[in-house]
């Protein structure tokens, strides 16, 4: 499946991914560059109206399904790594500096979602979670899903300890493949990898799968990075949506 593509609309360059615009899903990962300031560019850029659901992201593997407004209380900022719906008129939204997003959509069900996935939500199964919870609230098959994993920080970039190995040997059956040991009990990860393999675990087919080769890292004019600020920078925003 092709991967994510480099857009520009109303200043704002942004990726989507061409499956999902083919089957009229709205969707896109921001840049650093908008001209003009503030959190609503990439959502004036696609045209989204709809009510914007956001989580206070824990790194966890919690998914919250909105089927109606009041499915997270009224509290756009309930504890969670991941959201689906099925429903028009819902935006939902992710924000991330390194980590991958999970972006899935079932043509089938109409039904998209979209998941934190850094390393910690990964090895809990933020992936596995928002394919199950697809499938048990919307009977979604897991065959007929289609999935985008965003820019994120490159196996070039990525160097870890053996907590963050063991963690992702564990939930991929003690495969080591996603990694290149270095000097020191140091480790290079592709995390991006590591999610590609959770998801085909999970069911869905891997030529459904798309993955941005964009590492944030590395990227520093179009993209904001955790590790490369050290710590301090901004976020970019994920969102996807079936329209009004």
């Amino acid at each position: 499946m092709r991967e994510f593509q480099l857009q520009m609309k109303k200043g704002v360059i942004y990726l989507s991914i061409p499956s999902f615009e083919n089957n009229d899903i709205i969707n896109g990962f921001s840049s650093r560059i908008a001209k003009g300031v503030g959190t609503n560019k990439l959502l004036e850029a696609l045209d989204l109206n709809g009510k914007l659901y956001s989580l206070k992201q824990v790194h966890g593997k919690k998914v919250i399904v909105i089927d109606n407004e009041d499915d997270i209380n009224g509290q756009e900022k309930a504890e969670g790594d991941g959201l689906v719906t099925g429903r028009k008129g819902i935006v939902l939204s992710m924000y991330s500096a390194d980590c991958p997003v999970l972006f899935l959509f079932d043509p089938v069900k109409r039904v998209v979602g979209l998941g934190h996935a850094g390393w910690r939500g990964t090895v809990k199964g933020i992936g596995l979670e928002l394919v199950k919870a697809m499938n048990n609230f919307y009977q979604c098959r897991e065959e007929n899903i289609l999935a985008g994993i965003s820019p994120a920080i490159g196996s070039c970039c990525y160097e870890v300890g053996e907590e963050v190995i063991q963690g992702t040997a564990r939930i991929l059956d003690d495969d080591f493949s996603c990694c290149e040991e270095k000097t020191g009990g140091k480790w290079m990860l592709d995390l991006k990898e590591v999610n590609s393999r959770v998801l085909e675990k999970a069911g869905i087919q891997k030529n459904n799968i798309a993955v941005s080769k964009l590492c944030t890292f590395c990227n520093s004019s179009l993209f904001y990075s955790y590790r490369r600020s050290g710590g301090s920078t901004g976020r970019m925003m994920s969102v996807i949506s079936l329209g009004d």
